[in-house]
């Protein structure tokens, strides 16, 4: 009668159990039991504390490989924009008109070349990028403020703020465009650098304002702000503190 090969013996003494397979699921059951604060085990190895929102998101975000490459080129291009304009003064303006449409890398005096008249244009890109990421930053922070402030007006209190706020709203949506333009240019006297900052956080709000009343709807029920408001929390700090974060996340 033939004989029946015994199974073979795992590392930790389970039968048949294959050691690769079971090493792997052995360091997986002790990276979760680290993970678990207030084990045993992370009191024994000394688990570390547990990461906070912003710190986790910057985390993730720089082990993005993709994403940091893209942040450091952001980075040489906003750096660029605002030392190099600077440091050249007023070269974007100087005619040139004995070089007239020089091709780039011909020279270190005109990297990118010149245009029609002479000037430098790198120099100008530059000067170009510097106003458009001021027009840009401005403009996202203005719509930010008056879409989140009104946002979370509406969300909180509701009732007939609420409807009266949402009635503005929708009449911003559906004034044209180019009458919103037209308005705020003569009522600010011109076509400015500020006009234009003005223009597109007078049009670009509603959307950052809807979404902002719908989280201050959903989360103004939440336990918490119930807790914080039978703490005697005022409406400003429930807003602020308890609210506003949690809307952001």
């Amino acid at each position: 009668m033939a004989q029946v090969p015994p199974l073979p013996i795992g590392p930790a003494g389970v039968p048949g159990a294959v050691p690769d397979q079971l090493s792997v699921e052995t360091t997986v059951q002790q990276e979760r039991d680290l993970a678990q604060p207030g084990s045993a085990k992370a009191d024994e190895f000394g688990a570390a504390p547990e990461l906070g929102f912003w710190r986790l998101a910057v985390i993730r975000f720089l082990h993005h490989r993709v994403a940091t490459g893209a942040l450091i080129i952001l980075a040489i291009i906003v750096l660029s924009a605002i030392v190099v304009p600077i440091i050249t003064g007023d070269l974007y303006r100087i005619q040139d008109y004995r070089h007239p449409f020089k091709p780039p890398f011909q020279s270190f005096q005109h990297l990118f070349g010149t245009d029609d008249l002479g000037r430098d244009e790198l120099s100008r890109l530059l000067r170009g990028a510097r106003v458009s990421i001021m027009v840009g930053v401005l403009a996202v922070v203005g719509y930010l403020l008056i879409g989140g402030t009104l946002g979370a007006l509406a969300g909180y209190y509701g009732g007939w703020l609420d409807n009266a706020l949402m009635r503005f709203t929708d009449i911003i949506i559906s004034a044209p465009f180019l009458l919103v333009v037209i308005a705020i240019t003569a009522a600010t006297g011109g076509v400015r650098l500020s006009t234009v900052i003005i223009v597109i956080a007078a049009t670009g709000w509603y959307e950052i304002g809807r979404l902002m009343r719908a989280q201050f709807l959903v989360l103004r029920e939440q336990e918490f702000v119930q807790a914080a408001r039978a703490l005697g929390a005022s409406n400003a700090r429930i807003i602020v503190r308890h609210i506003l974060p949690n809307a952001l996340a």
